[in-house]
C-alpha cells in the first residue's frame, strides 16, 4: 500500500518552500482487497495535505505504522464483518431465531466503526474536524424536522416515491423537503434513486418499523443538544449550584422542574430518555451481559440448588433461568416498577413454575434475603452517596450468606487504561455530559467506584474485589466482590 501526499509550494501565503514527501508501506497489496469506498481514505492526494501554514502537516514514521496497523486491522474486521453475513443462511426458516441471537454481526460493525474513527482521527486537520462537526449538526436538524412532520412514515419501505407527492402529504415546502433529502441521503440515511424520487434506505427503514429510534434522535435534538449549548451559560450561572433544578437542561428547557420530575410528568420525554439510553447511551446490551454472565461457574451453585437474588432490574435471572434450572431467583424491584408478571406467565418460557419470584425493596433499604449464594446489584445510580447506601446495606447479608455480588458496573465510565476502543469510550462520556448537563449528575468512572468499595466495612470485614467481567469489547460490565475478615476483626 502506498500513501502518498504532496505540498506545493505555498507562495500565496507567503515565501515558502515547496515540500514533497512520500510514504511507503510493505503490504502494498492490501488496498486492491478493500472495498471501494475505502480506497479514497487510505490514498491520500487530497488538498488536507496542503495546509496554508508556516508548519505543513507531515506524517512521522510512529503515525504513519500506526496508520498501517489500523488498516491491516480494519481489513481483518471487514473480512469478520461478510463472514458473519454468510455464515448463517438467514432465509432458512429453520435458522431464524439462530440468525436472530447471532451477535457476530454487531460486534463486527462496531469494530468496524472504531477502526474507522481511530484511522479518522489520525488523518483529518481542522478543515476536516469542522466540516464533520457541520455536517453532524445538520443532520440532527435535518432528522429532528423529518420526525417532527413525520415524513418517514409518509414514504413507503420498499418503493421510490416522487417528492412533490411527499411534500403535499405531510403539508410542507417542497423545496425544504429536497434540501433535508440532500444532505440526509449523502449521509446513507434515505437516498435519492434518481432525480425527484426519494426512497428508504436499510438505516432509514428501522427508525419507521422500530419507532424508539426516532425517540432517541428527538431526544437528542430537543433536550440534549439545547442544553449542551447552555452548558457555558449554567457554569457561569449556578457555579455554587449542586440542586437538580439549576442545571443546563433547567436554562435550555426554561423551568424550575427537575430534569427526574419531567420525565415522570412527560411520558413522551420519559420515552425518549429510554430510547437514548439503549440505543445511543453506550450501555452494554442485554445480550452483551447475559453473555459476560453465563461465563461464571453458575453450575457450581446450582448443584446445591442455590438462590440468586437480583436487586433494581430483571436483566439476569431469564437468561440464568433458562441455563440452570436448578437455580431459584429472586428479582427484588421498586415499588412502581414495570411489571414482569406477563414475562414469567410466558406459555413459550421453559422455566420450571416459581423457579423466579419478584418481590418490592425499596432503594436503600436493608437486603431481607441473608441466604443467597449470588445477589446480583443494579447500581441505582451513579450518585456516590446512594451506591455507598446499597453498598453498607447489603454487607450483613455478605457476611451471614458468605455469598458474593455482582455490581453491575454499565452505566459507571470506563478508566483510561481499561482495554477498550476509542469510540466506545467517547460514547460512554458523551453519556456522561449529558446526564451532568440534564441533572447536575455526575456519573462515577471504574477506579472511583474501586475506592468508594474499599470504604464498605464493619467492624469485623470488608468488601473485597475478587473479579472483573468484561464484554467482548474489553468494557467492564460488572465487578464480582465479596465479604472478607480483617485481621484482628477491626478496621
Amino acid at each position: 500500500m502506498v500513501f502518498a501526499g504532496r505540498t506545493r509550494g505555498l507562495s500565496q501565503y507567503g515565501k515558502q518552500p515547496s515540500l514533497n514527501f512520500s510514504l511507503s508501506w510493505k503490504s502494498s497489496q492490501h488496498l486492491k482487497t478493500f472495498p471501494s469506498i475505502l480506497r479514497p481514505l487510505l490514498t491520500s492526494t487530497s488538498s488536507h495535505h496542503r495546509v496554508p501554514s508556516d508548519r505543513p502537516t507531515i506524517m512521522d514514521a510512529a503515525t504513519s505504522e500506526q496508520l498501517h496497523g489500523l488498516t491491516n486491522r480494519l481489513l481483518t474486521e471487514v473480512n469478520a464483518l461478510i463472514s458473519s453475513y454468510s455464515s448463517i443462511d438467514c432465509q432458512h426458516p429453520f435458522l431464524a431465531a439462530a440468525c436472530e441471537s447471532q451477535n457476530d454481526e454487531s460486534e463486527a460493525r462496531s469494530n468496524i466503526l472504531s477502526s474507522l474513527s481511530e484511522i479518522e482521527a489520525l488523518v483529518r486537520g481542522p478543515k476536516e474536524f469542522l466540516e464533520n462537526i457541520a455536517i453532524q449538526c445538520e443532520m440532527l436538524g435535518s432528522i429532528h424536522w423529518l420526525g417532527e412532520f413525520q415524513i418517514l412514515a409518509c414514504i413507503p419501505l420498499s418503493q421510490e416515491v416522487p417528492i412533490q407527492d411527499v411534500a403535499n402529504l405531510s403539508n410542507v415546502p417542497e423545496q425544504q423537503l429536497a434540501q433535508m433529502i440532500g444532505l440526509t441521503a449523502r449521509c446513507g440515511f434515505l437516498i435519492e434513486p434518481r432525480r425527484g424520487y426519494v426512497a428508504h434506505t436499510p438505516l432509514s427503514a428501522m427508525f419507521v418499523t422500530d419507532p424508539s429510534h426516532l425517540d432517541a434522535a428527538m431526544f437528542l435534538a430537543e433536550q440534549a443538544a439545547p442544553a449542551a449549548l447552555k452548558a457555558a451559560t449554567a457554569t457561569q450561572r449556578f457555579i455554587e449550584s449542586h440542586t437538580n433544578n439549576e442545571t443546563a437542561f433547567s436554562l435550555a428547557a426554561r423551568t424550575k422542574v427537575p430534569f427526574e420530575a419531567a420525565r415522570e410528568q412527560s411520558p413522551r420525554l420519559s420515552r425518549q430518555w429510554a430510547a437514548y439510553l439503549h440505543h445511543a447511551g453506550g450501555l452494554p446490551a442485554d445480550h452483551v451481559l447475559a453473555d459476560a454472565m453465563a461465563k461464571l461457574h453458575w453450575s457450581n451453585i446450582s448443584k446445591a440448588g442455590g438462590q440468586v437474588v437480583e436487586v433494581g432490574a430483571f436483566l439476569a435471572a431469564k437468561p440464568l433461568a433458562r441455563l440452570f434450572p436448578q437455580l431459584r431467583f429472586l428479582v427484588q424491584l421498586p415499588a412502581g416498577a414495570s411489571s414482569c408478571e406477563s414475562i414469567l406467565c410466558d406459555p413459550l418460557d421453559p422455566n420450571k413454575p416459581g423457579q423466579i419470584s419478584i418481590a418490592n425493596r425499596v432503594p436503600g433499604a436493608p437486603q431481607s434475603v441473608t441466604n443467597a449464594a449470588v445477589y446480583v446489584l443494579h447500581l441505582p445510580s451513579s450518585v456516590p452517596s446512594q451506591i455507598l447506601t446499597e453498598l453498607q446495606v447489603h454487607l450483613p447479608a455478605l457476611r451471614i450468606s458468605n455469598g458474593v455480588m455482582l455490581i453491575m458496573s454499565g452505566r459507571v465510565l470506563p478508566d483510561q487504561d481499561e482495554p477498550i476502543r476509542a469510540r466506545h469510550a467517547a460514547v460512554a462520556h458523551a453519556r456522561g455530559l449529558i446526564m451532568y448537563q440534564m441533572s447536575s449528575e455526575v456519573e462515577m468512572d471504574l477506579y472511583s467506584l474501586m475506592r468508594l468499595l474499599d470504604t464498605v466495612r464493619d467492624s469485623t470485614g470488608k468488601l473485597v474485589l475478587v473479579h472483573k467481567l468484561r464484554s467482548g469489547s474489553g468494557t467492564t460490565v460488572a465487578v464480582v466482590v465479596k465479604y472478607q475478615l480483617m485481621a484482628g476483626g477491626a478496621s
